[in-house]
């Protein structure tokens, strides 16, 4: 399985509808048998309240069975698998 970092929006809050291509991108990690990545980044490293993915996106990966992996996106020692369980529980939801 291989993970390719992307970024289709500049934020995680969308200005405008990009469901169509989550979808699409969603279809194609599928196909090529990859994985997305369920981040903290935003919130543990820029003060983003939300963690994770947008939760358009995360409904539509789920929905379409696309293994979604969790990463803290530790920009320090001290801060690796910072907000693990809680990405994973927001997985569980």
């Amino acid at each position: 399985m291989t993970d390719v970092h992307i970024h289709i929006e500049k934020g995680p809050y969308p200005t405008q509808d990009l469901t169509d291509t989550y979808r699409l991108l969603a279809d194609e990690l599928k196909a090529h048998d990859m994985y997305a990545e369920q981040s903290g980044g935003l919130a543990l490293n820029y003060g983003f309240e939300e963690l994770g993915m947008n939760p358009t996106m995360l409904h539509i990966f789920k929905s379409k069975n696309v293994a979604i992996r969790c990463a803290s996106d530790a920009h320090k020692p001290e801060d690796v698998g910072a907000n693990i369980a809680q990405l994973h529980a927001i997985l569980q939801a």
